[in-house]
């Protein structure tokens, strides 16, 4: 798992069966935390514990429909 890089997905979404060898980014503080890192959309983040998200964020107008 690392510290710098893209998020990982199931990681933050649900669970990663991959654990120490997943090759995306496991922080805990950016779990729960919907704002995407500016600096790593620029390719520049070098905080290792980074609590912005280092993932695209997509809301689904569909899914939203769907909750209501």
């Amino acid at each position: 798992m690392s510290l710098y890089g893209d998020d990982c997905y199931f990681y933050y979404y649900s669970t990663c069966n991959k654990g120490t060898v997943c090759p995306y980014r496991h922080v805990p503080e950016a779990r729960g935390n919907e704002t995407a890192c500016t600096l790593w959309k620029a390719g520049q983040c070098t905080r290792p514990a980074c609590r912005y998200r280092h993932m695209e964020i997509v809301v689904s107008i569909t899914l939203v429909n769907m909750k209501i």
